[in-house]
């Protein structure tokens, strides 16, 4: 099992849906995490936990940042 921290760093002051990016990130990136064995599924019973953390301006590099913790 594992706990999902997002970060997003945004590269304006304009409002941002930061739920917008994640969903797509999160989506993305768990297909990829258990497309390459690190996990078997990215269902209820391997993710535990998903944070997201308070957005900030980047305005030279934009991103978000994940961290996978193994629990």
């Amino acid at each position: 099992p594992v706990e999902i921290t997002y970060k997003v760093y945004k590269a304006s002051n304009r409002r941002l849906d930061k739920l917008n990016v994640i969903s797509v990130v999160g989506k993305f990136l768990l297909d990829a995490v258990v497309h390459y064995g690190c996990i078997p599924d990215d269902n209820d019973d391997y993710i535990k936990k998903e944070t997201i953390l308070p957005t900030e301006l980047d305005r030279e590099n934009p991103r978000v940042e994940v961290i996978i913790t193994e629990i």
